[in-house]
């Protein structure tokens, strides 16, 4: 079916664009150019806001947004919407343009995963092109705790943990060939939600362990200094997420423990290795434990069943459990090479 609808010349009277920028002219400039290509139904705007009140309403296929908008933050919005916090679609196509490019701004805008960036000046032609080639060639989606969007190496490979990337739904594909079912596209998102979702609340688990054995040593003082704030707060929010997600994956069963875990670690910034020995023990076994639950170990030492979401005794998880040695896990960052474009 896909080698068929490519023998038809695309349309895209369907395909819904927001575009901001905050220059008018370049503006104008680029929606006459984008109604030539064959994009008409677009709306646009040169603030931030707009962008939060469309992505809200959903039903947006295609964002291209300017960097330099005011009222608000980009990069912060656009990580929201490939992490499902901000749109009922992660999956609408990103475009990002940046006016005046620093390799910090670049590298900041390549972790919220837009599907491609444009540095200033470019030509309307280019913005037309690029979008050409997502309709074909969109790349499928690689997930980290840290990073949700495109896989940027070559070939559609498993990334360093080993997790496959997931082919996620392209609109601009779907709706330029006029192939839309709501019921088979529903379908598809959900499935792409789902996995992304597992493999974030995998990433999540493993994140978790690898903070808690920096911060909470087996052996040796625990010191709050200023440096050691930064990765109690990670801690803090990594499982707070695994927390929240792990209903609508296929790990449920563990929500007990990622429960106990949130709680746990509550007032953690106030223990000391003197006055907290048994909750820091505590602690890394439940880490261990929940870890074996996502490797799926044939036996793992798991506390009787629980309802699912509510917390476990801290007796359930001390028997049977001998002092757990030092777990390490090598940090799992995305190699997220973008490929930019520009007429400079």
């Amino acid at each position: 079916m896909r080698k068929e609808t490519r023998k038809h010349k695309a349309s895209f009277d369907t395909v819904r664009v927001l575009l901001a920028e905050p220059r008018t002219q370049l503006r104008e400039e680029l929606i006459q150019s984008l109604n030539e290509f064959g994009l008409t139904n677009i709306e646009s705007t040169g603030n931030l806001n707009k962008v939060h009140e469309c992505l809200a309403d959903g039903g947006l296929d295609l964002l291209i947004c300017d960097t330099v908008l005011p009222e608000g933050n980009l990069h912060d919005l656009l990580k929201s919407v490939r992490f499902g916090e901000t749109t009922s679609n992660p999956f609408l196509v990103i475009i990002t343009l940046i006016s005046d490019p620093t390799s910090e701004l670049v590298n900041q805008m390549m972790d919220c995963g837009p599907d491609a960036i444009l540095l200033k000046p470019f030509t309307p032609a280019q913005l037309n092109e690029r979008i050409q080639n997502l309709v074909h060639n969109r790349k499928r989606f690689a997930v980290t705790s840290s990073y949700v969007g495109p896989e940027r190496r070559q070939g559609h490979r498993e990334d360093k943990t080993g997790k496959e990337t997931i082919r996620v739904p392209n609109p601009l594909y779907i709706k330029s060939f006029g192939i839309e079912n709501l019921a088979i596209t529903k379908r598809a998102a959900d499935t792409a939600a789902k996995r992304i979702n597992n493999q974030m609340v995998e990433s999540y688990s493993q994140r978790t362990t690898e903070l808690v054995g920096e911060l909470f040593p087996p052996i040796g003082q625990i010191e709050w200094t200023p440096e050691r704030q930064l990765p109690l707060n990670e801690l803090h929010q990594v499982t707070l997420d695994l927390n929240n997600r792990i209903l609508d994956t296929d790990y449920k069963s563990l929500a007990g423990l990622t429960t106990t875990l949130t709680r746990m670690l509550k007032d953690a910034g106030n223990w000391t290795d003197t006055e907290n020995k048994g909750d820091i023990r505590l602690l890394r076994i439940l880490c261990e434990v929940l870890q074996r639950g996502f490797n799926n170990v044939e036996d793992p030492i798991l506390p009787p069943p629980v309802v699912e979401g509510e917390p476990m005794e801290v007796s359930d998880l001390m028997e049977d459990f001998a002092e757990p040695e030092n777990i390490e896990n090598p940090e799992n960052n995305a190699e997220n090479e973008l490929e930019i474009s520009s007429s400079g």
